[in-house]
């Protein structure tokens, strides 16, 4: 019996996206480009809450929201939904990497029990 394959929203949300914006994002990843309204009836996720989920998407790199006169439109892909989330994990090694260095100089002389 093979394993269940993991949803690629569960994923998004473990990687630190809220549920909402991983739903929305692949709502949006599944059809390229979407509008509120749309990304709304396909993802589930409430209209008065997609530009809020959206917005993250935005600020991680994972979508980009398109020059529009009337509702707000995005656009993504899954390519770049991978490429935002490397960088994203790259930034928070570097980070944690640069936390624990400083540990190691803070605790350098500290004497052992």
């Amino acid at each position: 019996m093979g394993r269940d394959p993991v949803k690629p929203e569960r994923i998004l949300v473990d990687l630190g996206l809220r549920p909402y914006a991983a739903k929305a994002l692949v709502a949006l990843a599944a059809r390229d480009d979407g509008n509120t309204v749309e990304l709304a009836e396909v993802s589930g996720v409430p209209r008065t809450s997609i530009y809020g989920a959206m917005e993250e998407a935005v600020r991680l790199r994972l979508a980009v929201q398109l020059p529009t006169t009337g509702v707000a439109r995005w656009r993504t892909s899954w390519p770049m939904v991978v490429a935002g989330l490397a960088a994203m994990i790259e930034d928070r090694a570097q980070a944690e990497t640069a936390k624990l260095s400083s540990l190691r100089a803070t605790v350098a002389g500290a004497p052992v029990r």
